[in-house]
């Protein structure tokens, strides 16, 4: 949504509108045309007489159904146009949020060198989590698979991630 308030929806309306009075008037515009001409011809051919005011008014007809042609064309052309800002407006949001997003992993990773000498470091898992984990597998695999997980984990090794732990007791 644009901050005048509009969004797709108004930009598709005002597309389908524009379109309507493109089919209406080119109809109209069809239809009347060939009417008009079918009266000078018949004229022409001299096989009837031409009623000056039918053909008075499909000549009116045929101008007034072009020219609703040409405001339906306009209009679709502006709501054209609406529908391409609004396209790339969205656009432009989703590649500043891809940026963004990019930007902080990078900031995090610089964070990470400085504290900790290496951007792979991991925040090591708390230990209510390392006890759920262990007793989850416990109750799928017994406690013996609980007890060979936990040795994995050298003693006076750093505490375990919990990606490390999903590895440990998978």
């Amino acid at each position: 949504m644009d901050p005048d308030g509009r969004s797709y929806g108004d930009a598709f309306w005002k597309l389908l509108k524009g379109l309507g009075k493109c089919f209406i008037g080119g109809l109209g515009t069809i239809i009347f045309g060939t009417v008009s001409i079918g009266l000078v011809v018949d004229d022409a051919a001299g096989v009837g007489v031409v009623d000056d005011g039918l053909l008075t008014i499909t000549t009116t007809g045929t101008l007034i159904s072009g020219g609703y042609f040409v405001e339906g064309f306009i209009e679709t052309e502006d709501a054209l146009y609406d529908v391409l800002i609004e396209v790339e407006t969205t656009i432009d949001s989703i590649i500043y949020h891809i940026k963004a997003k990019d930007r902080r992993k990078k900031e995090k990773e610089k964070s990470q060198i400085e504290k900790h000498g290496t951007s792979d470091w991991e925040e090591p898992a708390s230990e209510e989590y390392g006890k759920w984990k262990a007793r989850e597998l416990e109750k799928q695999k017994g406690k013996d698979a609980r007890r060979e997980s936990h040795d994995l984990k050298d003693k006076g090794e750093q505490d375990r991630s919990k990606r490390q732990l999903g590895e440990d007791y998978e």
